[in-house]
């Protein structure tokens, strides 16, 4: 199996993956919500080499702590999953210069 077939497969019934989400959940909620807080994205995507159905999971379970500041609410960015599957890191960078140049 190849880096492309794991992130193109399901693992959802895969051994492990239900307590590895359990375990990692915290983290991940802390993550985002110390972005949300810095921040204030309108969307977040996760990517990488994560496959996709497992970055899918770990959104269903995303708790964005929303508690109001000065009496308002703040948005909730909207969580998704990247659609590049080759190589996500070479070609963010190779961008990098293009989004220099062009903004």
């Amino acid at each position: 199996m190849t880096l492309r077939d794991l992130k193109s497969e399901s693992v959802l019934n895969w051994d492990g993956v239900a307590e590895w989400l359990d375990r990692v959940t915290p983290a991940h909620n802390r993550a985002i919500n110390a972005i949300c807080a810095v921040c204030d994205p309108a969307l977040i995507i996760l990517g990488g080499e994560m496959p996709h159905s497992l970055a899918r999971m770990l959104i269903e379970r995303t708790e964005i702590n929303n508690l109001p500041r000065h009496g308002a609410l703040r948005d909730v960015p909207r969580l998704d999953v990247a659609e590049i599957i080759d190589a996500p890191g070479a070609i963010g960078a190779a961008l990098i210069p293009l989004f220099e140049t062009v903004l």
